[in-house]
């Protein structure tokens, strides 16, 4: 396995820009306060979605909080904005393999990187992660000089070094790749995965005293590398030290073990969501109890059984599931949110506070959670300090009485109060179309295009076909700079209903738009 660890390289200070607001989110990008970093930037997209610069800013933030999926579409949007944007190549060409659990696409990823260096061609980053997908495709003898390049750019480059060194490695040339290690370990003290090479090499050259003292190094680091346990039991073995040898065996069963529970519980997990999308609610349970059993400390396995336990009717037993996650962190403003319309379902006003404001904390600019705390407030209030459940809904609490209530207030003009109940007309009836569609027209209304465009897509796997959805979803789209998008939405709108109302202009000024 090559040296790129990608949260590793999407970990790295996003470049400063001298907007106020982009400067502010990459602040709580560093910190790790990821939702609040994603909520400021699509603020700032929001004033200028054709901000190329703020578009590649999101997807490290997203690429930062490991949600890779919405990390390429950033990036992407930056690239279609601004072609010759090599950095926003560069890690788009990271995202494409940054999903362990799909195929990874190493010719798209060289194809990136090679438009990176045809803008820029002393990109380091660009030329190393080149040779990684060339070693990837069989390659190696074509890696070999992007990695010295590399390294004639930017000498202490670690990674580079471990690379090279690995490459050599595969062409039998040991006294290379040793000197490569060796001088990955004097740019970066404490670099395990340099140890266990270096270590290796060093055996393969019967200096069994040294690669055990290169082997032990890397574990005194990380612990929890099976290979360098078992290179280790192979050294002391070679030493006549038996007992240790078994000691080590032992700790790489225990790893391998680990390695494939954590497998397992992604695979459950993915299962899980993949179950409850397509409705059936008790086999996504029963997937995403076996995933939390295989890895206890997995908070998002947790947050979507604790969802789901809710959404089933088995309220205390979501709770429970989604402060589990909370636990484990790391911290984001979903969970809190959810927590706390949970516990509002329960009675517990202020407990229910209490999270949204946490929620609101971690993502300011939310419209949802603006409008809850609102929502909250107000029922608070008419309890004249006696809360109680039974007390703050005179009327039956249904989805469709909600969403009515919903209306109203949007007609009032009060967006945020509607936004709130829409909301909890869902937490009552997922699968209520009309007011998932009242909620994504309220967000853009708000001005919210997020989570507008991710109400629009919801409503799109419900009812594929559906022309109001499609047309929102264009207006969404168009509005957030992405044309080609809205054209593609605004067809298939005229494909399913060819006088649906404003459709066609709307197709025919974003045409003239993508051709300007």
């Amino acid at each position: 396995m090559f040296a790129f660890l990608i949260l590793a390289l999407f970990a790295g200070p996003p470049v400063q820009s001298q907007d106020g607001e982009l400067g502010a989110a990459a602040k709580f990008a560093e910190d790790s306060q990821f939702d609040r970093a994603v909520s400021v930037a699509q603020a700032a997209l929001a004033q200028n979605p054709k901000d190329a610069r703020a578009h590649y800013q999101l997807g490290l933030f997203w690429g930062q909080a490991g949600d890779m999926a919405k990390a390429e579409e950033q990036f992407r949007r930056a690239i279609q904005i601004k072609p010759d944007y090599p950095e926003a190549h560069y890690r788009l060409a990271l995202t494409l393999i940054a999903q362990p659990k799909e195929k990874l696409d190493w010719p798209q990823t060289a194809a990136e990187c090679r438009k990176a260096l045809k803008i820029r061609r002393d990109y380091p980053e660009a030329l190393n992660l080149l040779g990684v997908a060339l070693v990837s495709m069989n390659q190696t003898g074509d890696a070999v000089p992007l990695f010295e390049r590399a390294i004639q750019l930017r000498p202490n480059y670690a990674e580079a070094h471990l690379n090279l060194g690995m490459a050599l490695e595969t062409g039998s040339q040991i006294q290379g790749a040793t000197a490569q290690y060796r001088r990955a370990l004097a740019s970066r003290r404490n670099y395990a995965e340099a140890h266990v090479r270096l270590g290796k090499c060093l055996f393969r050259e019967n200096k069994n005293e040294a690669a055990r003292a290169e082997l032990e190094a890397a574990l005194r680091t990380n612990p929890d590398l099976p290979d360098a346990h078992y290179a280790l039991a192979r050294v002391y073995q070679t030493l006549q030290d038996k007992p240790d040898a078994q000691v080590e065996l032992r700790q790489v069963q225990q790893l391998n073990r680990r390695k494939v529970l954590a497998n397992q519980a992604i695979l459950l997990s993915n299962a899980g969501l993949d179950l409850a999308a397509k409705g059936d609610r008790a086999g996504a349970l029963r997937s995403l109890q076996a995933a939390v059993a295989a890895k206890p400390d997995y908070s998002i396995a947790h947050y979507n059984l604790g969802l789901i336990l809710a959404d089933a009717g088995h309220l205390d037993q979501g709770i429970a599931e989604i402060r589990n996650a909370i636990s484990l962190g790391p911290p984001f403003a979903k969970s809190h949110f959810n927590l706390g319309r949970m516990l509002e379902r329960k009675g517990d006003l202020e407990g229910a506070r209490k999270e949204i404001v946490a929620a609101q904390e971690l993502q300011p600019g939310d419209s949802a959670t603006r409008a809850e705390l609102q929502s909250l407030k107000a029922r608070m209030s008419t309890a004249s300090g006696q809360v109680s459940a039974s007390s703050l809904d005179p009327l039956p609490d249904t989805s469709q009485r909600h969403n009515e209530a919903g209306r109203a207030l949007n007609a009032s003009g009060d967006t945020l109060g509607s936004i709130g109940e829409f909301l909890r007309a869902l937490t009552l009836q997922p699968d209520n179309f009309q007011a998932r569609y009242d909620l994504a027209v309220a967000y853009l209304q708000n001005g919210d295009t997020s989570n507008s465009e991710l109400e629009f897509r919801k409503l799109l796997l419900m009812r594929p076909s559906d022309p109001e959805a499609l047309f929102g979803l264009g207006l969404v789209l168009r509005q957030t700079g992405d044309r080609d998008g809205a054209v593609k939405e605004f067809k298939a709108v005229l494909a399913e209903q060819p006088n649906y109302p404003n459709a066609g202009y709307y197709l025919e000024i974003t045409q003239h738009e993508v051709h300007e």
